[in-house]
C-alpha cells in the first residue's frame, strides 16, 4: 500500500536543537536531530499557515561534528535584583548616571558576578523530513517550501537552513516534493528483516526492542489545541528512541526507496 507523504531535503550549516523541558545552568546538550514539534513550527512559519490537523512528521539525518560553544550572562533575574539593590543602596530618584556607574559596577562584578553557559552546536546537519497531512495541505506547503517568502530556520533563530542535500563537504540544491511512499502495517521484526526495513539516525517510538538500540527521549510532537494561543500552547508528548546504527522496528513502517521510517504519534 502506497500513502504519499512531503519529502523535504535540508542542510544547516549548525544547529541547536534544545530537549524540551531540560535547563542546566552551565550546559546545554543539543539533541541528535529536531522533533517533529520543532519541523511542525518551521513550516508554520515559512507557510504563514495555523494548522487544522496535526502534521506527522518523521526526521532523518545526521550531523558532521558536534562542537561546544559559550555565552556570557548574569547570574538571577539580573534587573530585578539590581533595582532592589538600587533601593537598599541609595535614593534612585535623586541620582544621575556618574553617581550610580559605582554601584552598577559593584552590583555587577561582586554581587551578581558573571556565569558561562555552555552549549553544543552540531555542524553540517544534513537530514530529510517527511511529513503526511491532507493533500491540500501538503501541495501548499510544497509550494511555500519551494517559493519561500519567508526566512527558513530551525531550531534557534540563527539556524538557518536550505533546502537542498549535503555531499562530500558540498551543498547541492535541491526541492519538496510530494512523494509516493511504500507504508508497511502491522510489522513484526521477522517481516521488517525479510522486507529489509531498516531504520537509522532517526527517532522511532518506544518499544522494548528499540530501547536495546538508541536513546531514550521524550520529545513534543504536536500541540495538545491547535486553535490555541502561543503563550497557552501545551504539547503533546511521546517516549521516543533514537536511533543511529540502524535497527528492525514492528509496527507500522515506511519506506521511500531506501529510506525507511516510523512516525512520533503514529499511535
Amino acid at each position: 500500500m502506497k500513502t504519499q507523504f512531503l519529502r523535504i531535503p535540508l542542510y544547516q550549516p549548525y544547529a541547536h536543537y534544545r530537549e524540551s523541558k531540560v535547563c542546566q545552568d552551565d550546559y546545554i546538550a543539543s539533541l541528535p536531530l529536531p522533533t517533529p514539534a520543532t519541523v511542525a513550527g518551521m513550516l508554520a512559519y515559512v507557510a504563514d499557515e495555523k494548522f487544522s490537523e496535526t502534521l506527522k512528521i518523521s526526521v532523518l539525518g545526521a550531523y558532521q561534528t558536534r562542537d561546544i560553544q559559550f555565552i556570557r550572562g548574569q547570574n538571577g533575574d539580573f534587573h530585578k535584583q539590581y533595582q532592589t539593590f538600587l533601593k537598599n543602596n541609595a535614593k534612585v530618584e535623586a541620582m544621575t548616571p556618574t553617581d550610580e556607574y559605582p554601584l552598577y559596577h559593584h552590583f555587577k562584578t561582586q554581587v551578581v558576578k558573571n556565569r558561562i553557559m555552555n552549549f553544543e552546536v552540531l555542524q553540517h546537519v544534513a537530514c530529510v523530513i517527511y511529513v503526511q497531512a491532507d493533500p491540500q495541505t501538503l501541495s501548499m506547503l510544497e509550494k511555500a517550501l519551494n517559493e519561500p517568502q519567508r526566512y527558513l530556520t530551525l531550531g534557534r533563530k540563527e539556524d538557518f537552513a536550505l533546502i537542498g542535500t549535503y555531499e562530500n563537504d558540498q551543498f547541492n540544491p535541491g526541492k519538496a516534493e510530494v512523494v509516493d511512499v511504500e507504508m508497511f502495517s502491522n510489522v513484526s521484526i521477522e517481516t521488517a528483516i525479510s522486507e529489509q526495513l531498516c531504520v537509522k539516525n532517526t527517532y522511532v517510538p518506544k518499544s522494548e526492542e528499540s530501547l536495546l538500540s538508541g536513546v531514550l527521549y521524550r520529545l513534543p510532537y504536536s500541540y495538545r489545541d491547535l486553535t490555541a494561543q502561543r503563550k497557552d500552547r501545551k504539547y503533546k508528548y511521546q517516549w521516543s528512541v533514537y536511533v543511529r546504527d540502524g535497527y528492525y522496528p514492528s509496527g507500522q513502517v515506511y519506506r521511500y526507496q531506501t529510506e525507511c521510517f516510523q512516525l512520533i504519534g503514529d499511535e
